[in-house]
């Protein structure tokens, strides 16, 4: 599981995001790995946003995780730059609350995530 952040609805019009974080990656034993920015699954995956709506009593709307359009290798001891692009439709718009996790984590792994920005397009 991963962190998770409420986003403030009336700043959510229906428009486009620019999504720019950075991350680095931990094993299980606290080591600080790489992951491979193409893959969607599997055992090299890297952690990417993921949007939901949400509205207490009802199912979540979701669509896919935002992936990431950054290329390159992913580099141990660095920060590592995602990049991805949030569509605010008005399915998202029907609901209550929009919020977002971070995904993609494997299971133990940890991270660290700093310099979060959400900006409209």
């Amino acid at each position: 599981h991963g962190m998770w952040q409420k986003l403030p609805h009336d700043c959510l019009r229906l428009n486009s995001f620019r999504v720019v974080a950075y991350f680095r990656l931990f094993d299980p034993k606290g080591n600080e790995v790489s992951c491979n920015r193409k893959k969607k699954s599997g055992p090299s995956r890297c952690p990417v946003f993921f949007f939901q709506g949400h509205t207490p009593g009802q199912a979540l709307y979701y669509e896919t995780p935002s992936w990431t359009t950054v290329t390159g290798a992913w580099e141990i001891g660095k920060w590592n730059k995602y990049k991805a692009v949030f569509k605010m439709n008005s399915n998202f718009r029907a609901h209550e609350e929009v919020w977002f996790y971070i995904h993609n984590v494997l299971p133990g792994y940890s991270y660290y995530v700093d310099d979060i920005a959400i900006v409209r397009i």
